[in-house]
């Protein structure tokens, strides 16, 4: 829902102090949910251009290895959404 959200990510990890966190929620993957309901969410959300950002991981983990930082990623809800936080060292 946000165009520049690496962007955003980055810009957000320029105003952490050490020991700062960034917290980032999103939606996930929805692979381990009921066929049905994945398949309802998935299309309800189409309608309001959200997709769920498979890139995410791969985005928070590069942001946190450059910025020396910890990264704890989680799937909640059985893949309804993720959970990224970053703790800055």
């Amino acid at each position: 829902m946000i165009p520049a959200w690496e962007t955003s990510i980055a810009n957000a990890m320029n105003h952490l102090v050490p020991g700062g966190h960034l917290h980032v929620i999103d939606f996930g993957d929805q692979r381990d949910l009921p066929k049905l309901f994945g398949s309802l969410l998935r299309t309800w959300l189409t309608r309001f251009h959200v997709t769920p950002r498979c890139a995410l991981y791969r985005a928070l983990r590069a942001t946190a290895e450059a910025r020396g930082g910890n990264l704890a990623y989680q799937p909640l809800y059985r893949g309804y959404s993720v959970l990224g936080r970053i703790v800055l060292q």
